[in-house]
């Protein structure tokens, strides 16, 4: 994608990478590059952090093949969010990077203290300070203080104030609680826009005794008819969860089955959220059957998420989801290694504003284009009924927190609470992270799909989780009923 407009004016970073050496491509430490001019084109090879736990030495697993670009020199390229200018010197290839001014974190909450005012069994009530005029919300993050770890299992958000009781908790047990913050009005899947944890380390013990109700007791505004997803996501850059906002996820059979065999052996949490959405039926949506067929759909069409945005569906997405030969070829014409696509406005529209899913057919097999076409063999064999989802969260349709689905046109809203586990906890447990590459070729054994999938299922039946829909998983609301209705869009 070529822009020259966007390119001017001082940039925001320069980056000189010697030829052949490996280095960051930019700050997010995601992609890592090496390369060198040849007097027309910057010739650069990227190792993708997510794919390959060795690529900040630019190293690859057996069998890999990185991704390989060229980019003309002096020309405003789109290079995944951000916008660069390759030029060369004797030596070394410069990288000139014209970003969005990122958001600067606000500083921790401080003064945390377990509150000992009455609250209900199996919760517990923490006070804290906070510059509200900064924060917005509030991530409390819950261990069991006897976990020499202190690895949180349990997560509630919760709008700024000074004292917030936390539900979930089993009955007169220690727990050791952390908080971050979050920068107001800004993005929750942004992680630039969170706070580092409390530096202090408190241990509450949750109430034991039923408060009894005082009567206060809310019933749920609803604006909309709305429903209730069960989605989980892996943070594959820290060690407590990212949120949802601007991301994708999927069901829990195609997070065990396809995302944690491609994991690798660190403290990486897999959590489980509970999303509300409206219920909706959208036209013309492509990316929920293998048909390539338009249909009418609860979702809309599927984005693939990347950079704090929600993108038309890129080529290899697509085909993972086995759509046809000639649905990709329309929509990605040229099928280079950026995998970028164009869809409709309208379908652009409706991806941006409502939670959209693409199917994730077994066995997995990507087979990356090469000379900008499909493989021979594509699109492979695959089991029949699928069981495996995607989905896409565009920050576009997220409800405020507190805010009823439906109120100013938003579509989805996610629970408070949260729960993960861990990828190197789940190595232990028997979670098989194998993935074959080779020959611009990843697939998974189904037999390593299916073992996966039952430690994921055994893994997250521990936690005895309450359902998605229950009162733990809602904001607090005003006593208010509205009408119900599905509204066809």
């Amino acid at each position: 994608m070529v822009n020259s407009a966007v390119c001017m004016g001082p940039p925001r970073l320069i980056r000189r990478i010697p030829f052949d050496a490996c280095a960051a491509l930019d700050e997010s430490g995601m992609v890592f590059v090496k390369g060198r001019c040849d007097g027309k084109l910057a010739n650069v090879t990227a190792y993708v952090s997510q794919m390959m736990p060795n690529a900040s030495s630019c190293q690859i697993p057996e069998g890999m093949t990185p991704s390989q670009f060229h980019y003309p020199l002096n020309t405003c390229f789109k290079v995944g969010t951000d916008w660069k200018i390759f030029s060369c010197e004797k030596d070394a290839m410069v990288v000139h990077s014209w970003v969005e001014d990122r958001p600067k974190p606000p500083p921790s909450p401080h003064m945390l203290q377990c509150d000992g005012a009455p609250a209900e069994a199996g919760t517990l009530r923490v006070s804290y300070e906070v510059d509200i005029s900064l924060v917005d919300l509030i991530s409390f993050e819950v261990a069991l203080a006897s976990d020499s770890r202190h690895r949180p299992f349990l997560h509630y958000t919760a709008e700024a104030g000074h004292v917030t009781t936390i539900p979930g908790l089993r009955p007169g047990e220690h727990y050791m609680v952390e908080a971050r913050a979050h920068r107001r009005n800004h993005s929750e899947g942004d992680p630039n826009t969170w706070s580092n944890v409390t530096d202090q380390k408190l241990v509450c013990v949750s109430a034991f005794s039923f408060l009894a109700d005082s009567g206060t007791s809310r019933l749920k505004k609803q604006v909309r008819k709305t429903r209730w997803l069960e989605v989980y996501r892996q943070n594959t850059n820290g060690n407590l969860p990212d949120f949802l906002d601007d991301h994708n996820s999927a069901d829990l059979f195609s997070a065990f089955t396809i995302y944690a065999p491609m994991a690798w052996n660190a403290p990486h949490p897999i959590t489980r959220y509970c999303v509300e959405i409206q219920d909706v039926i959208l036209p013309d949506v492509m990316s929920t059957t293998t048909s390539g067929k338009a249909v009418s759909s609860p979702f809309a069409d599927f984005g693939s998420c990347l950079g704090g945005q929600c993108l038309c569906q890129l080529a290899a997405d697509r085909i993972i989801a086995r759509q046809p030969r000639e649905q990709i070829h329309a929509a990605c014409p040229s099928l280079d290694d950026t995998m970028l696509c164009r869809c409709n406005e309208s379908q652009l529209q409706r991806t941006q504003k409502f939670t959209g899913m693409m199917v994730a057919p077994l066995p997995f097999m990507f087979s990356m284009p090469h000379d900008l076409e499909l493989p021979d063999d594509y699109p492979t064999n695959f089991d029949m009924p699928i069981h495996g989802h995607w989905y896409s969260h565009p920050s576009g349709g997220r409800c405020p927190p507190g805010v009823d689905i439906g109120v100013n046109g938003c579509t989805w809203q996610r629970s408070p609470l949260s729960h993960s586990v861990y990828v190197d906890d789940l190595i232990q447990k028997g979670l098989n992270c194998t993935m074959r590459t080779g020959n611009r070729v990843f697939s998974i054994d189904k037999t390593v799909s299916k073992q996966d999938l039952e430690v994921g299922q055994n893994a997250f039946a521990a936690l005895n989780l309450p359902p998605c829909g229950s009162e733990s998983a809602e904001w607090p609301q005003d006593v208010s009923i509205h009408s119900l209705e599905t509204i066809v869009v």
